[in-house]
């Protein structure tokens, strides 16, 4: 076996347990630090499991620090332990929205699909004419699952951003699909094969805001599989 190959198994074997360790700790935070579908990007207000239903937003939080966001070709990366649907995207230009009546959809439930288990990327509708940088927003994601009890639920999540010109925006967006359908009819699109843009966000990230520690532990997963597989076919050649 040439110095490569025994270089490369060496790693191989240090790979594979801490690619274990990593798969242990994603199962135990998904429950316990989010709802069934979580913004990934930007960052999100603290998940409550006693709030995750309560309108609008499904936080006892209130607005925190805010992400840049980018007046036009914006993102959101949105994570999802559980299948959701009937998903919408809305957005507030209120300082502290409070009520549904308070936020503006931009894509509609009919438009969006539905998010499969994994990661999810959405392209945002450019802001308005009328908004200028350093406008202060919020936006929501509303869903239903049947996460609890096997009963349709509504759920809510939230993200506090700010608009910056795009040319002023420097964040590296974590935003790429990598789902997991359980539907065998479902569309091509819905599947474990990461796209797009992996890098991570340059933001600042708090562990327990829903979604940041799983995307995490999903991220460094993929990349160790991809890791190992490159590793075994080097070795057997």
């Amino acid at each position: 076996m040439s110095l490569l190959k025994t270089v490369l198994f060496g790693l191989l074997l240090v790979a594979t347990p801490v690619y274990a360790a990593i798969d242990d700790d994603y199962s135990d935070d998904t429950a316990d630090e989010m709802g069934p579908a979580a913004f990934m990007w930007p960052k999100d207000r603290v998940w409550s499991a006693s709030m995750d239903n309560t309108a609008p937003c499904g936080s006892s939080a209130s607005v925190g620090n805010r992400s840049e966001f980018p007046m036009s070709s914006g993102k959101v990366a949105l994570v999802d332990q559980y299948e959701s649907y009937s998903v919408q995207l809305s957005i507030s230009y209120l300082s502290n929205p409070t009520k549904n009546s308070d936020f503006s959809v931009l894509i509609s439930a009919d438009d969006f699909a539905d998010i499969e288990r994994g990661h999810t990327c959405v392209s945002v509708p450019d802001a308005a004419s009328s908004v200028d940088a350093g406008q202060k927003a919020t936006l929501q994601i509303k869903y239903t699952s049947d996460w609890e009890d096997d009963e349709d639920e509504t759920y809510y999540a939230c993200a506090d951003i700010q608009y910056v010109e795009l040319t002023n925006f420097d964040v590296s967006v974590p935003c790429f699909n990598a789902t997991n359908s359980t539907d065998s009819d479902s569309d091509s699109t819905s599947s474990s094969t990461a796209s797009a843009s992996t890098s991570t966000s340059s933001s600042s990230s708090d562990d327990s805001s829903g979604g940041s520690r799983l995307i995490s532990g999903l991220s460094t997963i993929t990349l160790m599989a991809l890791f190992v597989a490159t590793s075994m076919a080097l070795v057997s050649s």
